[in-house]
């Protein structure tokens, strides 16, 4: 038996390596939209507006980090690291805002009853 290929056979087996390669590729990209689907869902990296609120989305970043290791695996370091800012940036706008809200209207006195 000889273990040379002739190069049909080679040249199929290329083009199931390459399959096979695809296939994997594919599956492996459906596991990580899974992944990132929780954070897609709200918009967050869709390019479009957000469809919750900020803190929501902070908090759907942590809940997801862990598991984004193995989409990213500096995807958690990083999220750990940056949320607590966006937090902090967050209040400190809250606060703002409310400093520099308009002053509520007076009310109209009383008008006594006859």
């Amino acid at each position: 038996m000889s273990t040379e290929l002739t190069p049909e056979e080679a040249a199929a087996l290329r083009e199931q390596l390459a399959a096979y390669d695809v296939a994997q590729h594919e599956a492996a990209k459906a596991a990580n939209r899974a992944l990132l689907e929780p954070l897609t869902s709200i918009g967050l990296g869709t390019g479009g507006p957000l469809t919750c609120s900020l803190e929501q989305a902070v908090a759907a970043i942590r809940a997801v980090a862990p598991s984004m290791a193995a989409v990213d695996p500096g995807f958690p370091g990083f999220a750990f690291t940056v949320l607590p800012v966006v937090e902090r940036l967050d209040h400190k706008l809250r606060a703002l805002v409310t400093q520099n809200a308009p002053a509520p209207e007076p009310e109209a006195p009383a008008e006594p009853e006859a």
